[in-house]
């Protein structure tokens, strides 16, 4: 500890103001110029103990465990993660049994288990599932332990915390509410702090709450004046303090709490200017005493660790309809199949005397045990593969995302928080973005201001406020005196703050205030320093002090923020800046603060507001954003009526914030006007071409902002948001009048209705949406399907989140919201996908968003070429797996025709079990991670692609259709012509086939064609893609090949030596190869004719694509040749077939 910290001595006047003798307290005059301080205590309104809409408050007693006690505070120790050791294993199979798929495979394990109703081996249906239960248990496993030992690092970390008058050092963990920690600079603050005092003699700290909310920039707090002077443990140890503050919830802008100190003074106000989050770390301030008033699961960093609701993917709920159906067909399949059994049992199975046996048993049963024998063998309907599959394929593709060295700007890689959503991105029909920060940079750049009567461009000459005022001194010039109070009410009406590193800034919490601070400075108007209770500028070379007296913070309803400051001619004085809707219409009629205006100037005026308004106008009209300076000069004795007002509503505990804005409106009226701003927040680089490349995609983009109609509208022109030479723009400026609303939604209705008109841009304000949401909610999302874009101003967050949910609620469309804001998290988190710009506003937009970019151009990328490339991949992905899956199981009905439809089974086991889960794993993994139908640079240049993919998509009910007639065309063939192959075995040379011969048969032959099918539909040749195809077919060898050297698997000797007498026999080979080409000349001509005679626009692209790269390989029409070929040696090699087949039948057959 330093010695200038021991050194000090405790100053605590029980009767001290909170944050100094000059601070919001009322003045009172006492007779003469002299000005005394009146330290009343207030009253207040509030029970103690009772908080806004009656809620409980806690009480916090500094020192006292005994007395907090009572109240079963948690404990400072974390936890976030899902399991425990003990609950993992239940908790997770609870979980993944909420997903129908595995309570259906579980219902084939449980009938598996009845020998009765099994043609198969039980562990066949185990292993699968067993499989995919434990990848989904590890990968949730792997996730919690490492969210446990993050949990474990912050809870064991070491604090200093004040015990008995002395400094001691324990594990966060062992933190109690109640306790006094000890923080120095740049440590961490482990849970939820009331600062009470810190080197500075103001009380005054600083932290960076970037692990919080993201936000680098330093926000001040201070302590209250009757505290801060507790410098030394032993003053710390023997305070008595007891806090009332809100109970624990998640708000991280509103917070409001009581201090009383030794039990004999009263209540003093607690807002978020005392309080220190846990996560946020201590900055430029030596050290810091804070009393402990949240810990653990209370803290506001906990409280907002909430999971998000869980967005599913229009290809998800695709999926799931599809899977659905498999069942219901599945399920039809299984009671017809069951009723042919018993049909097959009383017309033939009665005249064989083999089978009687099975013809004593009764009808129902028959029809009963064959149905469930059935339902788990056609449970490869429903693939168990796909699940992970398409898992492991969307955590691959979201990290694709993350490297995509296109997705960069200064070092910040995009950020994929939701990998559930990467296909809707290609499916996107309504874009909603932000403009601050958004479409704009969100560096605040001062651009012009005018004074009353006198212009000033600082953009092309910077300086010039300064050197007008140096030169009116030495030759008088209009406007010197009201230029002077325009620059002073700059510098004295913000919460800019000093930077208090080596060569620092100036820090603020809005880029607004500190681009206008640095032009201040620019022009000679510098500021020096911020005290609680003054305000230090150095004023064209002098140093001036100001006593700041009552600082009224801006908020969304007042729209302005002011202070009220003492001058050193001993004036009050209120100076506000703020939005013109807030500021005008509080004006008084004269324009200016000064004693007179200049009479000997020609733009003298007795009314400033119209000149000052068609200022604003030109402002907006140039996309610059604007504020309006007035001031009031405040007699004593209406600051003395109001200052009480004042602080009761800061101490209020019930309703403060509406009674804070109460006050704050009693004194901001009759504001003299002193002049307008104007700051430029720049377009970022490419956002007119981003949006117009979604506009000619057919996307509708929605540009929601709080700013003015005509920056809105500037804003819009500038980024291709409206053509002012082919767009029709329709105004809505109604207000609130119901009736002007329903007239205007006509009119616009009309302009949607007619015939080849000119594309619809519409522009509305807050409050004539507000009443169209409200009264026209249906009416108004149909008639926005025809608009090209939309502006809407003047909205809040709540309207941004209203828009959005009018096309969302009940229509099967992917809207995209994209903020960077916190105002923006409403928004984002009510679009289908959400996405957080990385700007300078923090990162909360970024914490609640679906996808993270860095700047709104790599928009393009996400969606035109990631989005679209997980879309086909996904697509082709789950129609693959289900097209592999019904051949087999379509090829066991088949088979069921031959064998009396007892639920026997044509394959092996262990062959159905690893078809899925290894034989036929790698290749549609790879695809779905890898695939390019066509190359990046052609897919960010063309909207055409784009606008395709969003209409049709790779999954629909076509492309379901033509796989499903797949299916049942290459399970026909396979089945029917490995029948007609092996019905007339070859005796002769004492090879004979039995069925799990004929089983093998037909697996290789599936396998063949399954291969080639997925082959068919790949477009982007990788080693990757080769090696996962020739490693599956090598695979499936191999383990014929070792599985018939084992005697006996199970018990079972069915397989032995099987792949031997398969791989001897001379129609193996030519039926595989006459499968291989039969299938891929259907196949092949039927793509043919596809691709000529009903192309897709990607097929069109992919045409000339090829031409230009590799025209040499059109001279040839191979698409012709080729399938001519193939069918002419499939029928050459069935001639040989037929050759070596032809001889008189036999009685073995299947």
């Amino acid at each position: 500890m330093d010695q200038r910290m021991q050194d000090r001595t405790p100053v605590v006047p029980c009767n001290t103001p909170p944050y100094g003798d000059d601070h919001v307290y009322p003045m009172t005059a006492n007779g003469s110029n002299t000005v005394t301080r009146n330290t009343a205590a207030p009253t207040t309104d509030t029970t103690p103990g009772e908080a806004e809409g009656g809620v409980e408050m806690i009480h916090v007693h500094m020192h006292d465990p005994k007395a907090n006690a009572q109240y079963k505070y948690p404990s400072n120790y974390i936890s976030t993660t899902k399991y425990t050791p003990i609950t993992f294993l239940p908790k997770n199979l609870l979980e993944q049994f909420q997903r129908y798929a595995n309570i259906y495979f579980l219902a084939n394990v449980i009938v598996s288990l009845f020998p009765a109703l099994t043609p198969i081996h039980p562990s066949t249906t185990i292993m699968p599932l067993a499989f995919v239960l434990a990848v989904a248990a590890i990968k949730d496993g792997l996730e919690d332990l490492a969210r446990w030992r993050e949990d474990k690092k912050a809870n064991s970390a070491k604090h200093q915390v004040v015990r008995e008058g002395q400094i001691t050092t324990i594990q966060a963990s062992h933190i109690q509410v109640g306790d006094v920690l000890y923080l120095r600079s740049g440590d961490a603050v482990p849970a939820d702090l009331i600062l009470i005092a810190s080197e500075k003699d103001s009380g005054e700290a600083y932290i960076e709450t970037s692990n919080l909310d993201g936000e680098t920039n330093m926000k001040p707090r201070r302590a209250l004046a009757c505290t801060k002077g507790l410098q030394t443990p032993q003053a710390v140890q023997a305070a008595r303090i007891t806090i009332t503050a809100d109970p624990p919830n998640p708000s991280l802008v509103k917070w409001k709490g009581t201090l009383e100190y030794h039990n004999n003074s009263a209540p003093l106000p607690l807002t978020l200017n005392e309080f220190l989050f846990r996560g946020c770390t201590v900055r430029n301030t030596g050290w810091v005493y804070g009393v402990v008033v949240y810990a653990g699961k209370h803290t506001k960093l906990m409280q907002n660790l909430k999971k998000k609701s869980a967005k599913r993917s229009m290809l998800d709920k695709k999926l799931n309809k599809l899977i659905i159906v498999i069942a219901i067909i599945n399920a039809l399949l299984c009671i017809g199949l069951g009723i042919c059994a018993v049909v097959f049992k009383n017309a033939t199975a009665s005249n064989s005397f083999y089978l009687e046996e099975f013809t004593n048993e009764h009808n129902f049963f028959t029809w009963l045990f064959t149905t469930f024998t059935y339902f788990l063998l056609l449970s490869y309907m429903i693939p168990i593969s796909l699940f992970v599959t398409i898992e492991f394929c969307k955590a691959a593709q979201a990290q694709l995302m993350q490297w995509d060295d296109q997705m960069i700007h200064e070092g910040r890689h995009m950020k994929v928080k939701t990998s559930n959503l990467n296909e809707d991105l290609a499916q996107v029909k309504f874009l909603f973005t932000d403009k601050t920060g958004t479409l704009t940079e969100n560096k605040m750049v001062f651009s012009r201001c005018r004074v009353l009567g006198v212009s000033f461009d600082e953009m092309l000459y910077p300086g010039s406020i300064g050197d007008y005022l140096q030169r009116s001194y030495s030759q008088p010039l209009p406007f010197h005196n009201e230029i002077v109070d325009f620059m002073l009410a700059l510098s004295l009406c913000h919460t800019v703050v000093l930077s208090t590193e080596e060569g620092g800034d100036y820090e603020g919490q809005s880029p607004d205030e500190v681009a206008l601070i640095r032009m201040c400075a620019a022009n000679r108007f510098k500021l020096k320093a911020v005290a609680p209770d003054s305000v230090t500028v150095e004023i064209l070379g002098r140093e001036m002090t100001y006593q700041l007296l009552a600082t009224l913070p801006f908020s969304s309803d007042r729209k302005r923020m002011s202070v009220v400051v003492r001058t050193p001619q001993n004036e009050l004085v209120l100076f506000s800046k703020g939005a013109d809707s807030a500021m005008l219409p509080n004006s008084s009629a004269n324009g200016h603060i000064s004693g007179k205006p200049w009479e000997t100037s020609d733009m003298v005026t007795s009314n400033w507001v119209p000149v000052l308004a068609e200022e604003l106008q030109s402002m907006a009209q140039d996309g610059l954003r604007t504020l309006v300076v007035g001031a009031r000069r405040i007699p004593e004795e209406e600051f003395e009526r109001w200052s009480p007002k004042f602080q009761n509503a800061n101490l209020a505990m019930k309703n403060r914030d509406t009674k804070i804005e109460d006050a704050c409106k009693e004194l901001e009226h009759d504001l003299e006007l002193m002049g307008v701003t104007a700051v430029e927040d720049r377009l970022q680089d490419q956002v007119p071409e981003t949006i117009k490349f979604f506009i000619d995609a057919g996307v509708v983009v929605w540009v929601l902002t709080g700013d003015k109609r005509e920056t809105a509208v500037n804003i819009a022109g500038a980024c291709k948001l409206i053509d002012i030479n082919t767009d029709t723009v329709f105004h809505m400026d109604a207000g609130d009048d119901p009736t002007q609303v329903q007239a205007q939604l006509s009119k616009l209705a009309s302009e949607v209705g007619k015939p080849g008109g000119a594309p619809l841009v519409l522009i509305i304000d807050g409050e004539t949406l507000e009443v169209v949401l409200n009264n026209h909610r249906k009416d108004f999302s149909q008639l926005a399907e025809h608009f090209k874009s939309a502006v809407c101003c003047r909205l809040n967050p709540l309207q941004k989140s209203k828009v959005v949910n009018v096309f969302q609620d009940g229509n099967n469309i992917v809207a995209m919201s994209v903020g960077d804001g916190a105002n923006d998290v409403s928004m984002i988190q009510a679009a289908r996908v959400g996405v957080g710009i990385m700007g300078l506003e923090g990162s909360q937009a970024e914490l609640a968003s679906d996808y993270a970019i860095p700047r709104f151009k790599h928009l393009i990328r996400l969606c035109a070429v990631h989005g679209r490339y997980s879309m086909y991949r996904n697509s082709f992905l789950i129609q693959y797996s289900f097209y592999k899956n019904n051949i087999v199981s379509t090829i066991q009905i088949f088979f069921s025709i031959f064998n009396g439809f007892t639920g026997q089974t044509l394959f092996d086991d262990w062959l159905l079990a690893v078809m899925n889960v290894v034989f036929l794993f790698l290749p549609p993994l790879f695809a779905g991670i890898f695939e390019k139908d066509i190359d990046e640079f052609v897919l960010e240049k063309d909207p055409q692609l784009y606008l395709e993919a969003g209409a049709h998509g790779g999954f629909n009910a076509i492309s379901c259709a033509l796989w499903a007639l797949s299916v049942i065309f290459h399970s026909i063939f396979i089945f029917f012509g490995a029948w007609s192959t092996l019905v007339r075995d070859d005796i002769a040379y004492e090879r004979t086939s039995d069925l799990w011969i004929a089983g093998t048969f037909v697996m290789t032959a599936v396998m063949t064609v399954c291969l080639y099918k997925a082959a068919l539909h790949l477009r982007y040749w990788t080693p990757i893609m080769i090696g996962s195809m020739v490693l599956s077919a090598g695979v499936y060898t191999l383990y014929v090949v070792v599985y018939s050297m084992l005697f006996s698997v199970f018990a079972r000797t069915h397989f032995y030596q099987q792949a031997w007498t398969l791989l001897a026999d001379i129609k193996f080979w030519l039926f595989w190869m006459c499968c291989l080409g039969f299938v891929l000349s259907i196949d092949y001509a039927l793509l043919y004719i596809q691709r000529t005679m009903f192309p897709t626009y990607r097929d069109k692209v992919r045409y000339r694509i090829a031409q230009e790269s590799k025209p040499w390989r059109f001279k040839l029409p191979w698409y012709v040749l080729l399938p001519i070929v193939l069918i002419f040696l499939a029928l050459l090699l069935a001639v040989i077939i037929l050759h070596a087949t032809w001889d008189e039948p036999t009685e073995y057959s299947l």
